[in-house]
């Protein structure tokens, strides 16, 4: 959508047991650089929920909202959606 830049991130570099939190954080810190406003868009609803829980871990700061069944929220500086609420 207008005004919202498109955030390219790495993904997890090296080993990980876990490496879904690594791709969630270095998006989050790409996300910082490029300051906002932002659309955070995930291909699954527990990546959306997992994203929102850490962007208010790692970016308190800022002001940040879901778009989902019985929230929108797109008045936010950051908003975290899935794909499958984007395309209805």
């Amino acid at each position: 959508p207008p005004g919202f830049p498109a955030v390219p991130h790495d993904l997890a570099r090296g080993p990980s047991c876990d490496p879904a939190p690594r791709r969630t954080v270095t998006a989050i810190e790409d996300a910082k650089r490029v300051g906002g406003p932002l659309l955070y868009v995930a291909h699954r609803k527990n990546l959306v929920h997992q994203t929102g829980r850490e962007f208010a871990r790692l970016w308190p700061d800022i002001d940040h909202g879901r778009i989902e069944g019985g929230r929108w929220e797109p008045e936010r500086h950051v908003v975290c959606a899935s794909v499958q609420v984007l395309s209805l």
